[in-house]
């Protein structure tokens, strides 16, 4: 995720099936993406209910959703380096 060869979406979808990915943790996963910081990423998952220690394959498709809907990637900001994205 952090490279920018995978999304969030492509993360997430990739867990259901593939036995190594969906062990890993919510929380890991989403401060892994391109801007998000530690401390907002917990507060996000503690604002949606969701234990950032869950691991991505345990997530229902609720948890799924909630979670894309609040971690979407927007464009580099203005005077950003190429390639660098923020949460919005």
């Amino acid at each position: 995720l952090f490279a920018g060869r995978l999304d969030l979406a492509g993360g997430l979808a990739l867990a259901a099936n593939d036995p190594l990915v969906g062990v890993v943790r919510v929380q890991r996963v989403l401060e892994a993406l391109p801007g998000a910081r530690k401390v907002d990423t917990r507060r996000a998952l503690a604002a949606l209910g969701l234990d950032g220690a869950t691991p991505l394959a345990d997530l229902d498709p609720a948890g799924r959703r909630a979670v894309l809907d609040t971690f979407p990637l927007g464009p580099s900001p203005v005077g950003a380096p190429a390639g660098d994205q923020v949460l919005r």
